[in-house]
């Protein structure tokens, strides 16, 4: 299980990005990326950056006027 800053930091990203919090199954995978990042050495604040770069990407959070 995630700590639960984690989890918190997760929710507020989500409410950010898309005015939700995750899923469990988008919190579940958000978690092994962010595992994964820090596996391979990166910063947790890094990896961080890169999720949330990952997630204002992410179709849901595009739109056309």
């Amino acid at each position: 299980s995630a700590p639960a800053d984690d989890r918190d930091v997760l929710d507020q990203l989500f409410r950010r990005a898309f005015a939700r919090s995750p899923t469990p199954a988008e919190a579940a995978e958000c978690r092994s990326f962010l595992d994964a990042l820090t596996a391979d050495g990166a910063d947790r604040a890094d990896a961080w950056a890169e999720l949330a770069h990952v997630l204002v990407n992410k179709k849901e959070f595009l739109f056309v006027r």
